[in-house]
């Protein structure tokens, strides 16, 4: 793809993260404070809340953001009530980038299970076209979606206060992610062998003897009040 190619696809993006940012700004204009919730055993069920990949479930399916394309598995049933979606342009695929797999597969992934929403994307540190978006939307060393979000919420919105659920606290996934309907994904022959290295490292995320403790660090945005719970 020549560099002329390439400008004109990111212009576009920024167009159309600032038609989402315009109506970001009017949704949570009276907003203080934002409910964020993971995947974690401490999640909770709150229907006003933004949903970090499959926690999705414990919110009202609104606002969905992801760093892994794999983050999909399981809630297909769910994407076509999901109104933003929250992307890297490089989307993690198998754990890894690859200039052959963008935003653009996972939208046609989202498309085919009736999504009719709109997609936001950002770029993190392992994008493969590092600078072509703005830098209030490049974020360096983030390890999870949630602190996506946060940034996100603090740079375009300047909301400074955030409520933590299933996110930083806790080892286990939470138990009700065991009841995600996978067969859509299994029977996708075209993700046949992401969707199976992926299930093996979701089964182990109930298993306290596999699963890495507690995550203490955290890329924060500086000048915000956080509540882990």
């Amino acid at each position: 793809m020549n560099n002329e190619i390439i400008y004109k696809e990111y212009e576009n993006i920024v167009n159309n993260n600032n038609v989402i940012i315009d109506e970001l700004k009017t949704y949570f204009k009276n907003y203080k404070k934002i409910i964020i919730i993971g995947k974690s055993e401490t999640a909770v069920y709150i229907e006003d809340a933004i949903g970090i990949n499959q926690g999705l479930i414990f919110t009202n399916g609104k606002f969905l953001f992801m760093n892994d394309f794999e983050s999909l598995f399981g809630i297909e049933n769910l994407i076509c009530n999901i109104e933003y979606v929250f992307m890297p342009d490089f989307p993690h695929f198998n754990c890894s980038v690859n200039r052959n797999f963008t935003y653009k597969n996972v939208i046609e992934y989202l498309t085919k299970y009736n999504f009719k929403g709109k997609v936001f994307i950002y770029q993190i540190q392992t994008t493969l076209n590092k600078g072509k978006l703005p830098k209030n939307i490049y974020f360096d060393s983030i390890n999870s979606s949630s602190t996506v979000a946060m940034h996100i919420f603090k740079n375009i919105l300047n909301i400074e206060n955030f409520e933590c659920y299933g996110i930083a606290k806790g080892i286990v996934f939470h138990s009700d992610l065991k009841n995600l309907d996978f067969s859509i994904s299994k029977d996708n022959k075209n993700f046949e062998k992401e969707f199976n290295s992926y299930i093996d490292r979701f089964d182990n995320n109930f298993n306290k003897n596999i699963c890495r403790s507690e995550r203490q660090h955290w890329n924060i945005p500086k000048d915000i009040n956080i509540t882990f719970n």
